[in-house]
């Protein structure tokens, strides 16, 4: 990774401008500060905390089991949560920072058949909206993305009719490539706007549908 990222500059940076942290399981939190002081020791200050992370199910609200719906929250909301406290201790010092945070077109409305997934994304997009009243001095950059070509199906947690369904998209599919969605995702931190919906027609309609006529829209 590290070396695309050089590549990928055409001579910009330099061995030192990246450092790139070994992957771990977000979901252990004990871990969080350790990550944390390993970046302030190469940089000394972190400027923006992007949580990018995720994973969706794809069953009848009934059929998730405990343990599915647990796996879920860890992973998009309480794992997401520890790291930006640990985070926003550094941006308290400098009375500054920037936190990106990649909801889902989920978190406006909720998508039939992702129960779990649905409820933690709401919980995130209240939990950073509090976050901007609590340190005005951070910037919250929330990046609500309809469907994009990624591979969050193909490792998606399938219960009932769902187990025998397709895991993975049609290159037909109406979706977003990755590559427009995270020039748009800079674009949205880069101007730190409050919160943006990246999506194609006729999702994106159903972003504006919901936020100004939500009785109209919600069945």
């Amino acid at each position: 990774m590290k070396q695309r990222c050089l590549e990928a500059s055409g001579g910009k940076l330099k061995d030192q401008d990246i450092l790139a942290i070994p992957p771990f399981d977000l979901r252990d939190v004990t871990k969080h500060d350790q990550v944390v002081q390993q970046v302030l020791n190469h940089f000394n200050r972190i400027d923006i905390l992007i949580n990018n992370v995720g994973v969706t199910q794809r069953s009848n609200f009934d059929a998730i089991t405990p343990e599915v719906e647990k796996n879920i929250m860890d992973i998009n909301l309480f794992s997401q949560v520890n790291l930006t406290k640990v985070v926003c201790q550094h941006f308290k010092q400098m009375k500054k920072g920037h936190l990106g945070v990649t909801i889902s077109v989920c978190g406006k409305f909720s998508c039939p058949f992702s129960a779990s997934y649905n409820a933690s994304k709401y919980a995130l997009i209240g939990y950073y909206d509090c976050i901007r009243n609590e340190l005005p001095f951070v910037d919250v950059t929330l990046v609500c993305p309809g469907p994009i070509f990624t591979q969050n199906i193909s490792k998606a947690h399938m219960a009932g009719d769902f187990e025998k369904g397709k895991r993975s998209y049609d290159p037909e599919d109406k979706r977003m490539k990755v590559e427009r969605a995270a020039f748009l995702y800079c674009v949205a931190l880069a101007n730190r706007l409050d919160e943006v919906w990246i999506s194609l027609k006729p999702i994106l309609f159903l972003f504006y549908g919901i936020q100004y006529f939500p009785s109209t829209f919600r069945r």
